[in-house]
């Protein structure tokens, strides 16, 4: 019985001594057996996740190949990220490649301005809001129109139904939709733009 306990002793030392053992870069020591029963022998691996590694890694924009430089298309996701529509990027730029087929100098007979042909209408307080001085301007046209379609798109949760909003003015939409239209030939031509764009990714 004593030669068993020995042996268990003896056994019972020598893995401890094991245990022990810390390795620092090339040299390798030993810790009091009585400090080593006090550490963790195994250190379980932190989870990783993907939603976790993909806080971590910055979002890039898909580039299109389409008559806007990829500098506007970085500026037009920046901006979808800042208002909380970044799933929403390709149907932006669906918008400008239907409303203006990407001129920035466009002008309607109707007083659409710019890339996203921005109403007169909605000058003086876009003007007011961003500091807006010209809507001929690429990067202030589409900070306007961004930041409207935005607002139908969080308000609405439905594209049809912003789309309707931002061609007709919330007032013209709620007209269709009371007399149970609930969508035009621009919301279905700036779709097909939208379809279009999967197969003009660069």
């Amino acid at each position: 019985m004593n030669k068993v306990k020995l042996g268990t002793v003896a056994l019972l030392t020598v893995s401890m001594l094991l245990l022990s053992a810390v390795k620092t870069s090339n040299d390798i020591y030993f810790v009091p057996a009585k400090e080593a029963l006090q550490q963790p022998c195994i250190t379980e691996p932190k989870a990783v996740t993907i939603e976790a590694i993909s806080e971590e890694v910055e979002q890039v924009p898909t580039m299109y190949d389409i008559p806007l430089d990829t500098e506007l298309q970085s500026y037009t996701y920046d901006l979808c990220v800042e208002y909380s529509i970044e799933e929403y990027y390709p149907l932006i730029l669906a918008v400008m490649w239907h409303e203006s087929n990407f001129n920035e100098k466009a002008v309607s007979e109707t007083n659409d301005y710019g890339l996203m042909q921005i109403n007169k209408i909605n000058h003086k307080w876009l003007s007011e809001k961003f500091g807006i001085t010209d809507f001929l301007d690429a990067k202030q046209n589409i900070k306007a129109g961004v930041y409207i379609l935005s607002t139908y798109l969080l308000k609405y949760e439905d594209i049809d139904k912003a789309l309707m909003a931002y061609n007709l003015g919330e007032t013209g939409a709620r007209r269709c939709w009371s007399a149970g239209k609930y969508t035009t030939k621009y919301v279905q031509l700036t779709r097909e733009r939208l379809e279009q764009l999967q197969y003009k990714v660069k």
